[in-house]
């Protein structure tokens, strides 16, 4: 039995196998929404006291669940960009060995885009088995952007569906029209020109098919039309996403919970997150994507 415990920067996610016929079976998936990486860019560069509470408290809940008679052969704790680019990550580490007994591994961009990557993969092959993929795994601080094959590829940029919330004035709720024409032209600090032509310099978009990883994604699709899905994720279209993006920005946060099935923590950062896809699709050249919640824990856990 295995379980990946993956802090990231505006969630935690946590994720438990077991091995049967020599194939992973996930057994549990749970996920936290703490903010880690709140304030990042306006603070210091300071982990913020009320984020770090939060998140020993889902830690303190996640050690729960792994006492008792479950025996582990693998348990690997890993945290992304707000740990990385954070000066007091001490507060963090000191936390993750306290309620779980582990050294917490501190991924650099490239072994985010990596094992993100490869979880994704197990999901995009069962629809696409002879495909190859271009990933994007948008988290709430970064967002990593690469390939597998022919071989591995990717860039980190420093902007997620967090940061660019508060980045690019989308925290002002509602949004409005001239706030959300800039943040279309603003955004672009945060996904330079110069990255992306040396990322796809090898790159011919009609030979790659869009893989995105993401909570905030996940909840996007359940506002469209897919044309194809599955448990392990859905196929939409670019512009179904941006004509949700800017259908939800025009609303206050009352009328946005008052949406069926929306999620209280993402609420906020949707249009956001909404944007860092569009954007990155966009410089890709796709006008679809294949959303999956196999990221960074399916990849990690199969290691």
């Amino acid at each position: 039995m295995r379980a990946v415990v993956d802090i990231g920067s505006n969630s935690i996610k946590y994720l438990l196998a077991q091995s049967e016929r020599g194939a992973l079976v996930p057994l549990e998936s749970r996920s936290w929404v703490t903010r880690l990486g709140k304030n990042l860019e306006t603070n210091g560069g300071f982990l913020e006291e009320d984020s770090l509470r939060d998140t020993e408290k889902a830690l303190a809940e996640i050690a729960a669940r792994l006492i008792g008679p479950r025996k582990l052969d693998l348990l690997r704790v890993v945290a992304t960009a707000a740990a990385r680019n954070a000066k007091n990550q001490d507060q963090l580490t000191s936390r993750v060995k306290k309620h779980l007994g582990v050294e917490l591994e501190i991924l650099s961009g490239q072994d985010e885009a990596l094992w993100s990557m490869r979880g994704a993969l197990q999901a995009a092959e069962q629809h696409f088995p002879k495909e190859r993929f271009v990933f994007l795994d948008i988290g709430g601080a970064s967002t990593e952007v690469g390939f597998l094959r022919p071989t591995f590829r990717a860039h980190s940029f420093e902007g997620g569906a967090l940061r660019c919330h508060q980045g690019l004035g989308l925290d002002k709720i509602p949004v409005g029209d001239e706030a959300w024409n800039d943040a279309h032209i603003d955004i672009q600090k945060y996904f330079p020109e110069s990255s992306y032509k040396e990322l796809l310099s090898e790159y011919q978009s009609k030979t790659y098919r869009a893989v995105a990883v993401g909570g905030t994604l996940l909840l996007a699709t359940s506002y469209c039309s897919p044309i194809l899905t599955s448990p392990a994720g859905c196929l939409v279209t670019r512009s179904e996403l941006e004509e949700l993006a800017d259908r939800v920005r025009r609303k206050n946060m009352k009328d946005r919970l008052a949406m069926t099935g929306m999620d209280v923590d993402r609420a906020d950062i949707l249009p956001a997150g909404i944007l860092v896809l569009s954007t990155c699709l966009a410089r890709l050249g796709q006008d679809e994507v294949f959303v999956t919640g196999w990221g960074l824990r399916h990849g990690l856990i199969t290691s």
